[in-house]
Formats: C-alpha cells, sequence, structure tokens
C-alpha cells in the first residue's frame, strides 16, 4: 500500500461563526506537526448566514480554502463537495496516496490528530474512525453521555462513527462511491459502504476530538438529537 504523501482536510460548516474560529486554530496546530508533508483545508460554507466564510477567512491555515456549497444545507452533500474539491486539488497524487481527514465547524482536534491519521494510512489501514468528547457542558449530561457513549468503547476499538472525526485514503473513498448527499448520516452510510467494499478499517478510540455539547439539532436524527435525549433524562 502506498504511503501517504498529502492530506486534505474538509470542514462542513453552517452558521458556525462563534465556533470556527476553535476549530481552524486546533487545525493550524495540527498541521504544524506534519513538517513537509502536503496539506489542503478547505471549509465548505453549506449555506451559513452569520459570517462563517468571512471568519473561516481569517483564521485558515497557510494552505487553505473555503468554498460555497450552494446546493445546500445538507452535510452529506457538502462533506462530497469539499472531498471531490481536495482530489481535484491533488491531482497529481495517487488517490492511494491521499488521505482525506473530516471534522466540523463546531470541534476542535488535538495535536496529533492528522498525524495519527497519516501513520494509519501508512501502515495499510484504508479508512479511520475515531471517537469524540463533549465541551463545557453540565456535570450531570457529561456523565451521562460518558456512561452510554462508553458502551460502545471495547479495549482498542469502539463501535461510533463520526463524521466530525473521520479519516479515509482516497482511493478507497472513490472505490466505495463517497460521501452520500444526505442530510444525516452520511457518516455511518459511508463507513458501512467502505466495509462491504473490504477496506482496511479501524476504529481508534486513541483518536479524540472536542465537539459540541449543544442539545438543538439542526437535523433529526444527528448527535445534537441524540444529546438532546440525554439532557431530558436527566
Amino acid at each position: 500500500m502506498s504511503r501517504i504523501e498529502a492530506i486534505g482536510i474538509v470542514i462542513p460548516a453552517r452558521d458556525e461563526a462563534e465556533r470556527i474560529t476553535a476549530c481552524l486554530a486546533s487545525l493550524r496546530c495540527a498541521i504544524g506537526r506534519l513538517g513537509p508533508l502536503r496539506t489542503h483545508t478547505i471549509v465548505v460554507d453549506d449555506g451559513s448566514r452569520d459570517g462563517t466564510a468571512l471568519r473561516a477567512k481569517g483564521e485558515l491555515p497557510e494552505d487553505g480554502a473555503v468554498l460555497r456549497h450552494r446546493d445546500g444545507p445538507n452535510v452529506g452533500a457538502a462533506r462530497r463537495f469539499g472531498g471531490e474539491s481536495i482530489m481535484h486539488r491533488f491531482a497529481g497524487v495517487a488517490p492511494a496516496a491521499l488521505w482525506l481527514a473530516f471534522t466540523d465547524a463546531d470541534t476542535t482536534v488535538p495535536l496529533d490528530w492528522i498525524e495519527r491519521q497519516r501513520r494509519l494510512g501508512d501502515e495499510g489501514i484504508d479508512a479511520v474512525a475515531g471517537i469524540v468528547e463533549l465541551d463545557a457542558c453540565s456535570a450531570s449530561l457529561a456523565a451521562r453521555f460518558r456512561e452510554s457513549y462508553g458502551l460502545g468503547i471495547v479495549g482498542g476499538s469502539h463501535r461510533h462513527v463520526h463524521g466530525a472525526n473521520l479519516g479515509v485514503r482516497a482511493s478507497a473513498y472513490e472505490s466505495a462511491g463517497g460521501f452520500s448527499a444526505i442530510t444525516c448520516g452520511e457518516d455511518n452510510d459511508l463507513w458501512n459502504r467502505l466495509r462491504s467494499d473490504g477496506a482496511a478499517l479501524a476504529s481508534d478510540p486513541r483518536l479524540v476530538v472536542m465537539t459540541s455539547s449543544r442539545t438543538a439539532s439542526r437535523t433529526v436524527g444527528g448527535f445534537a438529537t441524540n444529546l438532546a435525549v440525554h439532557a431530558a433524562a436527566g
């Protein structure tokens, strides 16, 4: 399997002007750990009305762009658009040597987020799913979330899939058909197709991002919907 030569980061963003700065600051730090490896960061503005695009342009890593997705809001289509844009950007790189890393605008990543994905790719993994932790929230919500979420983490693996913490080799991504243009569950949908396609998958509980604890969901069935259930249980 080819070693990773370039990495593209895709961040769909809809009305995230208050959070995109922290997201991109964390990415700049993570990219700084990679040395000379080629990277490109794309923020996909998915129908924002709050100045998200303007804020993102001022906070992007050195090699980055904000692209307007005109068919939204649709997070699956936005991720797909971002992935296609990255592959066009790195058209001279073999798809097997190109890594696509996906996160969300309301999420911050640790210093080793991209570095760890690259290492897994170099070892022959085609796609990796990480886990999430919640940012500032009530102690009761945090406890209920940890208890429920922890049931899906066993030893060195887990059963969670989040678009906020997902990486995939471009060749495997293309073979599986990429993200579907759906408004919810696009991450699990892609993961299941990667598995069916025979991709080498890793569910890594040490690949952790910090994501929003808001419970007001923009999409029925999304992560915030599930958090709202935990909040209501309190």
